[in-house]
């Protein structure tokens, strides 16, 4: 994932609602940090990316609060769309909606 990537991956995520989504039955548990570790953690993840993307680092209850207030479909909407630096899915262009789904929830439950 690129930087501009993860970086629109954390604008979308502020422009999200909070509510909890299930993320399909048929989704291997762990699809979500597997996604995160691949193609989130370059800036959600602190250092460079996330301080040139702006992206709030997963595990930041402080920063991550608003975000989760506005709801989870509504920052997976935004993900899926893009956001800001952020490309649509975060760039993962070959994830599907339940993978990008399951790291979005990975990472607003690391950051509640």
């Amino acid at each position: 994932m690129s930087l501009l990537s993860i970086t629109r991956l954390l604008a979308a995520l502020a422009l999200t609602q909070s509510a909890s989504f299930a993320v399909a039955a048929d989704t291997p548990a762990g699809t979500g940090q597997k996604v995160y570790e691949q193609s989130c953690k370059g800036c959600h993840g602190g250092g460079i990316g996330g301080w040139f993307s702006g992206a709030p680092k997963t595990g930041d209850k402080e920063l991550w609060a608003p975000l989760i207030e506005k709801g989870l479909p509504a920052l997976f909407q935004s993900t899926l769309k893009g956001v800001g630096k952020m490309e649509p899915k975060g760039g993962c262009e070959d994830c599907t909606e339940d993978e990008i789904r399951a790291a979005v929830e990975y990472m607003a439950d690391k950051s509640r």
